[in-house]
């Protein structure tokens, strides 16, 4: 059945009190607004030609970032945006944007405005691990995957576009047995536990009702850290080699988006969940 084309109205930018850090008190606090304007809702027919180029983010952020979606509200870093009507199901980060699955119809934010792309019918979103390519499936086979390069915009072959991974995004998953930390060599190892061995020398220890905890991956004794919210702890992504964010867990429910650095041994809360709803992390394949 034809869908008619719809006018997208204006949304709300809501950007959050500005700076690197924000305490639980200070995510509570009233927030300035700023409009974001909208392309025209493309087509949704599947048959729809796929289309030759995509945008190009223009935007401040990069794949490294903090980025989570709850419903209509894209998080990024402390600030957030509002894509109301549209809803984000899945998303991807880049230089410079977003790409978001709306209802199965592409569309990309550089965090100023969001605009359509003319893709529907899509049943999954990717990139690649270090975000140069984008890989757009319709699943209706080997022909229905489409591919772009993200510096340029233009479409590519999808057979050069290998998607991240979970593994590329939480590190590799391993058994690994820890020391308590300031202990020697000598001390005996804890009972093998499950972890997520990062990019650099470090490893995350947490889980549903486990608290997080940090390792150097050369000792395997622990790294104290501070800013450790709840019981339990959901890793998310890696942001380097000595960086990573996920959902602090109390109870098994979502408490707070935190990341962690291990240069300074501290952790930082990002915001709160709205509990009740879905959370939603970047795509991987």
């Amino acid at each position: 059945m034809t869908r008619r084309i719809a006018s997208v109205l204006v949304a709300v930018l809501v950007m959050i009190t500005s700076g690197c850090e924000l305490s639980q008190d200070d995510e509570m606090a009233p927030r300035p607004t700023k409009t974001v304007t909208k392309s025209q809702r493309p087509d949704t027919a599947t048959t729809t030609p796929a289309p030759k180029t995509l945008p190009v983010g223009e935007g401040t952020i990069t794949p490294q970032a903090v980025v989570w979606a709850q419903e209509s509200t894209l998080h990024y870093g402390t600030k957030q945006v509002d894509v109301s009507p549209l809803r984000i199901d899945s998303f991807v980060v880049v230089a410079g944007g977003v790409f978001f699955l709306s209802r199965r119809e592409l569309w990309f934010t550089d965090l100023s405005r969001v605009r359509g792309t003319g893709f529907a019918g899509v049943t999954r979103l990717s990139a690649t691990a270090d975000a140069g390519a984008l890989r757009v499936d319709r699943g209706t086979g080997s022909g229905g995957n489409y591919a772009y390069d993200l510096g340029t915009g233009e479409s590519m072959s999808a057979d050069q576009v290998v998607p991240a991974t979970d593994e590329d995004l939480r590190g590799t998953a391993e058994q690994v047995e820890l020391r308590p930390a300031g202990s020697g060599e000598e001390t005996p190892s804890a009972a093998p536990v499950e972890a997520r061995r990062g990019p650099g020398n470090f490893g995350v220890v947490g889980g549903d009702g486990e608290r997080l905890a940090v390792f150097d991956a050369r000792t395997r004794k622990r790294v104290p850290l501070t800013g450790v919210l709840g019981n339990g702890f959901q890793l998310v992504r890696w942001q380097g080699g000595v960086a990573f964010f996920g959902v602090a867990l109390e109870d098994g429910n979502p408490l707070a988006i935190v990341s962690c650095n291990l240069s300074s041994r501290s952790c930082t809360t990002f915001g709160k969940p709205v509990e009740g709803i879905s959370l939603v992390f970047e795509s991987a394949a």
